[in-house]
């Protein structure tokens, strides 16, 4: 409103919204937000049975995650950047800059995580007494850890940064179908079997994630290599 500013605004009725962009807008943003409405309601259910293994389980899984969410700090941002990147390469026309970005940041994300779970594994005691001086939860926490690190560079790329790609080319229904049925079939399902009834405890848990994992990334890597992702944007 300031006379001297370089973006002025002179009249109310320029706010007039513009129905088209906004259809776009959410064509994009409602999937997703379905999408992550879906993964934290599973998330949340499966914290309501790690309830029932014991405070140790609880507090293990609570380390675990923390540690977890630590090394994926890199990915995660390389997930923001492939969405950016894939979203410029579609804006040009330019297919192969799409796949090329994608490819990119999970190499790259593979790649810090490979560098995080290494060097996890020989501070894996003195992470853990940042944590906790129990023995009980120490042990617990030092099986997932193991199975974490060996999990994450291979299965957590292609399950995350691979569909980040695909929304940036406005490809959000696929994911949003993939990571709900994985979600609600393998990491609550299947998780809950592996814990409960089967006596696996909270390594159940982290084995029915980890298998969700794995389902991600053979459906995403699977669309990525038949370019369907990319006809959705050209549609």
């Amino acid at each position: 409103a300031r006379p001297g500013c370089a973006v002025r605004q002179r009249s109310l009725a320029a706010f007039r919204p513009d129905r088209r962009a906004l259809r776009k807008v959410f064509a994009v943003g409602l999937p997703s937000a379905v999408e992550n409405l879906a993964f934290n309601g599973g998330k949340l259910l499966a914290q309501t049975y790690i309830v029932s293994l014991g405070t140790d389980s609880i507090a293990a899984n609570f380390i675990g995650m923390s540690i977890s969410s630590f090394i994926q700090i890199p990915s995660s941002s390389l997930g923001i950047a492939a969405t950016t990147l894939v979203g410029q390469a579609v804006g040009r026309g330019d297919e192969a800059g799409a796949r090329r970005s994608i490819v990119a940041a999970t190499g790259l994300s593979s790649l810090a995580l490979l560098a995080g779970s290494l060097a996890g594994l020989p501070l894996e005691r003195g992470l853990l007494g940042l944590y906790t001086r129990d023995p009980g939860v120490a042990s617990i926490t030092a099986t997932l850890m193991r199975w974490l690190f060996a999990a994450l560079p291979i299965f957590w790329s292609t399950s995350f940064i691979v569909p980040a790609g695909f929304r940036g080319a406005g490809d959000v229904r696929f994911p949003m179908l993939v990571s709900m049925a994985s979600m609600w079939l393998l990491r609550v399902t299947l998780g809950y079997v592996l814990a409960i009834p089967l006596g696996l405890g909270v390594l159940g848990v982290w084995i029915g994630m980890f298998v969700d994992w794995v389902a991600r990334s053979v459906l995403f890597c699977l669309r990525l290599r038949s370019g369907a992702w990319y006809r959705r944007a050209a549609a």
